[in-house]
């Protein structure tokens, strides 16, 4: 019995070692540049939702969540982003049937900032330039609409 718990536990100088070699790694090759790339991306792009959703509900504070039919109404009465294709490409469903190499930037950041999850870090690698065109993209929506606003107020 007492042998059966003792294979289940890691030492923890073992423990310390993983995270070391965790900590002391930066991204060196460049699959490992490309899903960082893609992390930084993602995360502009999140941020920025965030701001237009916070304008949008005339709040000081900006929400936790993207949720798309939130995008979908600011953006029906802001009219920022001119391709409604844009949002499910990069916020998706929460289904769990979409298929592998299809899903969103946001079905694959989940778990991978969650779980570290192999196959969506391969696949975010794979599909880096195509995510980094929509997020520009997105972003540029976003700077000409925040420019038009700025025109028309002054």
């Amino acid at each position: 019995m007492g042998t059966e718990n003792s294979k289940n536990v890691t030492p923890k100088k073992h423990l310390n070692e993983q995270l070391l070699r965790h900590c002391n790694k930066y991204p060196k090759t460049e699959m490992e540049i490309d899903l960082h790339k893609f992390i930084i991306e993602y995360i502009h792009f999140e941020n920025t939702a965030k701001q237009l959703l916070q304008i949008f509900k005339n709040s000081k504070y900006k929400p936790c969540s993207i949720k798309i039919d939130e995008i979908n109404k600011m953006n029906g009465q802001f009219n920022v982003i001119n391709r409604n294709e844009l949002i499910l490409e990069l916020l998706g469903s929460n289904s769990p049937y979409t298929l592998r190499h299809t899903k969103s930037a946001r079905q694959l950041r989940n778990p991978i900032f969650h779980e570290w999850n192999k196959q969506d870090r391969d696949e975010a690698i794979k599909r880096v330039c195509d995510f980094s065109t929509k997020f520009k993209e997105f972003n540029n929506y976003v700077l000409n609409w925040a420019n038009s606003e700025k025109s028309q107020s002054c």
